[in-house]
């Protein structure tokens, strides 16, 4: 992924996967979606890139029917 991320997009990917929740991501730090550089598939803890790539292609499936 290049480029700047979707703020919406990384927002539900926060929600979804309870990056900050009661049992919050160790790799959030380091991790794109949350403070840092890294994709999700550097440490193997979740599957935000899929879940991101697949918001993007939803939000431009949408765009593209209107």
């Amino acid at each position: 992924m290049s480029g700047e991320l979707n703020k919406d997009a990384v927002k539900a990917i926060r929600e979804h996967y309870n990056c900050q929740g009661k049992y919050p991501c160790r790799e959030f730090d380091y991790c794109q979606f949350g403070k840092g550089s890294n994709t999700s598939y550097d440490c193997c803890e979740c599957g935000a890139d899929e879940y991101y790539e697949g918001y993007i292609r939803a939000i431009k499936d949408k765009e593209e029917t209107k």
